[in-house]
């Protein structure tokens, strides 16, 4: 038999066994009483574990290095001293030098200032992509360092500087496909061991503003990406998709009819807009003499860069006068995608921590389930409210509701969730689980 028909029958096989426990899921879920709402959102989480899994396999773990902050230039402009004050959070610094002594107060530490930069980074900040201005709708933490060992940080060295565009890697080379993702760089912070902590702030969603264009094929969804995450990343350059997934008909507060949600369709929306058909082209082009840490602060010339809201609209290089951003309440929630598959230290402590932060609940499609169990347990909204700000049915919030405090019973024990493709009602499960722990 011949590689290719080996290929063939193991496709099919793969197809056969893929088709069997989508009937076995939907058997179980009639089973439970689970609503379409439920499913369709395991479907979704079983899409952004693998790609969170994949990626996780291409990572190379570096030793914490004395890559030097950008914060330590003397000659840093206007500009960029402003981004300096929006992610060097001063209580940060302190937090990473500061020796434990009750590690869940000290998190809590952590959530309060990942907090407050959120705070700012949604509501005083425009991400400007080729002069179109966006929101920042939704963003994740990641920190690895001092006392905070979050084991699910990439800690590339990028990582271990302030105010510049990271990039997703697998080595030297940047990720395609729904492997690609675009960090704010918040690390460097000197640990009490004297090493530079790593930090990332995942943008997971923005939002184009009023005047923005709006993006390419609008009604096209994630096909094409989920098809290329089963596949696995290809080697070699980044190209990007020829849209810029957005939807369409919920305008948010700020007028506009676009959202545009995923990490590699937030990278999509650089390129589509600037013109380019590659990450690397679009670094080369656009950095080049700083394509090892592209700084995310304004320079003339530069097609991306973010700028204070309440200036953006008097820049150069921004085309259009008329720019509004209506205050938004920010609300958190755990992060989207982690698994416990893989033995790390302190990975339960992490994994359900509320460093996801976001504006728009009622226009967000991925990883609902941890936002839905926020809002309700973390909040304390009750189901009619958690209904009205999510935008979800009041059944699958009430099962979601049956297995967190099921999960509860578990008092920490996350055994049996290690090894697994998490569904929601085990995602549910297993945040009631960690909850106890606190």
């Amino acid at each position: 038999m011949d590689n290719t028909t080996g290929k063939r029958k193991r496709a099919e096989k793969a197809s056969d066994e893929e088709a069997e426990a989508d009937v076995q899921e939907q058997e179980m879920a009639t089973k439970r009483g689970k609503t379409e709402e439920q499913r369709e959102e395991d479907r979704e989480l079983q899409r952004e574990e693998e790609a969170k899994e994949a990626e996780e396999d291409s990572i190379p773990r570096v030793a914490s290095s004395s890559t030097s902050s950008s914060s330590d230039s003397d000659g840093a402009d206007a500009n960029q001293r402003w981004l300096l004050d929006v992610l060097e959070d001063e209580h940060l610094k302190s937090l990473a030098a500061k020796t434990v002594s009750d590690k869940h107060a000290t998190l809590k530490e952590y959530e309060a200032t990942f907090a407050r930069i959120s705070n700012r980074l949604l509501n005083e900040v425009a991400l400007v992509i080729n002069g179109q201005p966006h929101r920042l709708a939704e963003i994740e933490y990641y920190y690895e360092g001092g006392n905070h060992h979050d084991t699910f940080t990439h800690c590339d060295p990028l990582q271990q500087t302030t105010a510049n565009w990271y990039f997703h890697k697998s080595g030297a080379t940047y990720k395609g496909g729904s492997y690609k993702g675009l960090d704010i760089t918040f690390g460097g912070q000197v640990g009490a061991d004297g090493k530079r902590a790593f930090g990332g702030i995942l943008i997971r969603a923005i939002e184009p503003l009023a005047g923005a264009a709006a993006a390419e094929n609008e009604n096209e969804d994630d096909d094409d990406d989920e098809a290329e995450e089963k596949k696995g990343p290809k080697k070699g350059k980044a190209k990007a998709k020829p849209k810029a997934a957005a939807k369409k008909g919920k305008a948010a507060a700020s007028g506009s009819v676009d959202f545009i949600e995923g990490p590699s369709l937030v990278v999509d929306r650089v390129l589509n807009v600037c013109g380019a058909d590659s990450i690397i082209k679009f670094v080369a082009s656009n950095f080049p003499e700083h394509a090892d840490s592209p700084p995310a602060h304004y320079v003339a010339g530069r097609q991306l860069y973010l700028a204070p809201i309440s200036a953006v609209a008097s820049s150069p290089s921004v085309k259009y006068e008329t720019v509004a951003m209506p205050n938004r309440a920010v609300r958190a929630s755990p992060r989207v995608g982690l698994t416990l598959k893989k033995v790390r230290e302190d990975a339960e402590t992490f994994i359900m921590k509320a460093y996801r932060y976001f504006i728009y609940p009622e226009l967000m499609k991925k990883g609902k389930v941890y936002m839905i169990c926020a809002l309700y347990f973390d909040a304390g909204m009750d189901v009619a409210e958690v209904q009205r700000v999510s935008q979800t049915g009041k059944a699958t919030i009430e099962n979601y509701v049956r297995d967190f405090e099921s999960g509860k019973s578990k008092k920490g024990d996350v055994s049996s969730f290690r090894n697994l493709n998490l569904n929601t009602a085990q995602l549910c499960q297993l945040y009631g689980a960690v909850s106890t722990l606190v």
